[in-house]
């Protein structure tokens, strides 16, 4: 392997835990011993390779603890070079849920059995060790907890109008489930140092039992410390033959969370976004780049936020945000969010097209002030520039 220096410029922002990565020319195999050691300090820096599934293209991930605005830092990349030994994501694969823990303290499971009528994540443990999402109704009976709304489950991907199909208020009637989100396959269940990966085929089921549409979904959880949390979280639907209509309604989210019931904007929680707005009143309907959803659990007050990725079709996206908990980024439903029937927000997927949305997870203490969502957003959307030399 050819020395190589990997240099970064902070810019205009400062990054503190910022995961990060640079694509290399090397085949997976030649990079599986290697590490960053920072060229001021000689400090070793973790960092793990990813290859992707489908196109075989290799990526190096690391995490920046630390860099102030302006500043220019430079690592070089060694073989066989020993890492200093640190917690990682370690993911525990059984027969209808993957365990997660970051640093050998548990996070949260991706369920993904039959007996689920959607592949889903529960729950989410907060900054203080405690979930910040809804157990009902994978967990029915807990005292003081809502239970409205059963097809809330915890975070998931769901719409409410798929070619005419409802993909999601599927819940079971009668044992049987309704338009099943149905796992098909992992391409990717693995952990690290820098992240745990989940990549994953669905099949969205019709009434008659055609598949509608394939989604590949990802997800990637950081190994950040306890004081807070960050889920990338990614949904492409692929039409499998015959075009397919995402119809404008206001039911759905290609990412959605129900948060904790202590939390709800209607027993003292507080809902934000990036312009500043708060409230249900203020925030549902309206286009935000991100917008937070914080509130006490027990005695602490923890927030979750999500943010848009400039990427997404109809950024900055439409927020279906209620006071009762529900949290979705919902880009589509424009005649409802716009009170205007004229609107038409759909979305059509072309014969054999495809459609992707992105979005970041980041849980943590107190508000969406005292939690510093606006910069972690500039994080998310304006990462440092990374130049990769080679010598």
């Amino acid at each position: 392997m050819k020395s190589k220096i990997v240099r970064l410029k902070a810019g205009q922002h400062s990054y503190v835990f910022c995961p990060v990565w640079v694509k290399l020319d090397e085949d997976v195999t030649e990079l599986q011993n290697v590490a960053l050691v920072d060229q001021d300090t000689g400090k070793v820096i973790p960092c793990q390779v990813e290859q992707i599934p489908e196109t075989k293209e290799t990526k190096l991930w690391w995490m920046i603890d630390s860099l102030t605005q302006g500043q220019e830092k430079s690592y070089e990349l060694v073989k066989n070079k020993q890492v200093p030994a640190i917690g990682k994501v370690d993911l525990n694969q059984g027969d209808d849920r993957i365990e997660i823990k970051i640093g050998a303290e548990f996070f949260t499971n991706y369920y993904f059995g039959p007996k689920y009528p959607k592949p889903f994540l529960h729950p989410l443990i907060g900054p203080y060790g405690k979930s910040v999402t809804r157990d009902y109704p994978i967990i029915p009976d807990i005292a003081g907890e809502t239970t409205d709304h059963p097809h809330h489950r915890s975070v998931w991907t769901g719409w409410g109008e798929v070619n005419g199909e409802d993909f999601w208020c599927n819940e079971p009637e009668g044992g049987v489930i309704q338009r099943p989100i149905r796992h098909k396959q992992f391409l990717t269940c693995s952990g690290g140092m820098v992240f745990g990966h989940i990549i994953s085929i669905n099949e969205w089921i019709g009434s008659t039992g055609e598949k509608i549409v394939e989604e590949r979904r990802e997800v990637r959880i950081y190994n950040f410390p306890s004081s807070i949390r960050v889920v990338d979280w990614e949904t492409n639907l692929r039409s499998l033959g015959e075009k397919v209509l995402l119809g404008d309604t206001k039911e759905g989210g290609f990412l959605s969370i129900r948060v904790a019931t202590t939390m709800d904007g209607d027993k003292g929680g507080r809902i934000e976004n990036s312009y500043g707005a708060v409230s249900e009143a203020e925030t549902w309907g309206k286009r935000a780049h991100w917008c937070d959803y914080s509130g006490p659990v027990d005695d602490k007050i923890v927030g979750i936020a999500i943010f848009d990725n400039p990427e997404n079709f109809r950024y900055p996206t439409y927020w279906h945000v209620r006071d009762y908990g529900l949290f979705a980024a919902n880009p589509l439903g424009l005649s409802h969010f716009e009170k205007d029937k004229s609107y038409n927000g759909s979305y059509e997927i072309p014969a054999g097209g495809q459609v992707s949305w992105k979005y970041r997870i980041y849980i943590h203490g107190g508000n969406a002030v005292e939690g510093n969502v606006g910069e972690k957003f500039n994080n998310y959307v304006n990462p440092p520039v990374i130049e990769l030399i080679e010598e």
